[in-house]
């Protein structure tokens, strides 16, 4: 019998689903520590087949990392392939990357000034929004993208290429904290090379730093713990890769080749926490199961669904923000026409009050939240595992889990 659950994790996304063939986890939510306790507690398991990170926000990838550090295991694990090509420049000693990341952020003129303090974002993730917001750069780095098709690697053994294979067997521990940093790079930084920048500059490399560090962590891990990846680029015009069957990309395709990046590395870590570029995946359905949809952050623009999504279980975007409320529309639309109605709706969160939006609030379509909320106030009811089970083509609740309570 199938079965999904969406673990309660204080902060982020994870879900997992049994097929009865295959395991699945999607996401870890932000704790490494907790995490893989409760994953083991609630599922009563102690491996998956399939591990996939959707993309390089810490309140998906944070408990990824701490299953893989874990004695857990997977068999697969997949992964954005923004992160495979900034991979080789990750694999340096911390100093070496810290000035490069510093250098560009000083004077990409993309990024800011340091004449002009108010253009520096203050975090990776404003970057990537205003990098976002900024068609005519994003289409730039990806025709630089497409222009580098020529210059391609192999890949080796297990989906790791061979280029950077002994840089990961010899890749040694980053202490990120700067007061961790090897004194002469504490100098140049905080005394020296950023002396007469402005402080923005120097919060946002170090959010730089810590968002390359994630995508660098759960590298070596997966690769000295023996993990075949598989790896996904955004593109949501010509989907393809995964398993048929099991676990299909729906805006992405399976990478069987390196490129070598051209963009900044600045611009690619950004990329790699933009909710546009959030991996969304679809398992089909069985004769006994319908199909489950993996939104992730993703608002599905540009996204052509070629499946039915009638009577199919789908996760909330982006924990139902209403910024991301286009995705309940393409949902819906790939429904036979009249039943969208026939879609469960799963969403995972902590406690925010501006989530979810209204656009989740109004649906009546059956809903479930890990944590519910009242109106305008926090729900007093604690947080749930949200369990179901497939018979005959239709998702069930199980009798300890309860429909979402939230209302506008």
């Amino acid at each position: 019998m199938a079965e999904f659950i969406a673990l309660p994790v204080g902060q982020g996304d994870a879900f997992y689903l049994d097929r009865g063939d295959y395991t699945i986890l999607v996401d870890g939510g932000k704790s490494r520590s907790k995490f893989p306790g409760m994953f083991h507690r609630v599922t009563d398991k102690d491996s998956v087949d399939i591990l996939v990170c959707t993309h390089n926000d810490s309140d998906h990838v944070n408990g990824v990392l701490g299953f893989l550090k874990s004695k857990l295991n997977c068999k697969e694990l997949w992964l954005p392939g923004r992160w495979l090509e900034v991979l080789p420049d990750l694999l340096v000693p911390l100093p070496d990357f810290v000035n490069r990341v510093g250098s560009e952020i000083i004077n990409d003129r993309k990024i800011g000034r340091p004449d002009e303090h108010s253009r520096y974002p203050s975090s990776v993730e404003e970057f990537a929004r205003r990098f976002e917001a900024n068609t005519q750069a994003t289409e730039e780095t990806l025709r630089r993208d497409a222009e580098d098709e020529l210059h391609i690697l192999n890949t080796a053994e297990k989906g790791w290429p061979a280029s950077i294979i002994r840089d990961l067997e010899n890749a040694e521990h980053w202490d990120t904290p700067p007061w961790a940093w090897p004194s002469q790079i504490r100098y140049e930084w905080l005394g020296g090379y950023y002396y007469h920048c402005p402080a923005s500059a120097l919060t946002l490399t170090l959010s730089v730093i810590h968002a390359a560090t994630r995508i660098r962590e759960a590298a070596i891990l997966a690769f000295r713990k023996g993990v075949t990846v598989r790896w996904f680029k955004h593109d949501p015009i010509t989907p393809r890769g995964g398993i048929p069957g099991v676990l299909e990309p729906a805006n992405a395709r399976e990478l069987l080749t390196m490129r070598q990046r051209k963009a900044s590395l600045v611009e690619y870590i950004s990329l790699s926490v933009a909710n546009r570029e959030s991996l969304v995946f679809w398992a089909p359905p069985t004769d006994e199961m319908p199909g489950v949809l993996f939104n992730a952050d993703s608002d599905l623009a540009e996204v052509n669904l070629n499946f039915s999504t009638q009577n199919s279980l789908a996760t909330a975007p982006h924990h139902g923000s209403e910024a991301n409320a286009r995705a309940y529309e393409v949902v819906e639309f790939y429904a036979t026409p009249g039943r969208g109605d026939s879609i469960t709706w799963i969403r995972s969160d902590g406690r925010y009050p501006e989530r979810p939006g209204n656009s989740y609030l109004t649906k009546t379509s059956t809903r479930f939240c890990t944590l519910c909320r009242f109106g305008k106030y926090y729900s007093p009811n604690p947080k749930q595992t949200v369990r179901l089970f497939a018979f005959k083509g239709r998702w069930f609740n199980h009798m300890d889990c309860s429909p979402c309570t939230c209302w506008p």
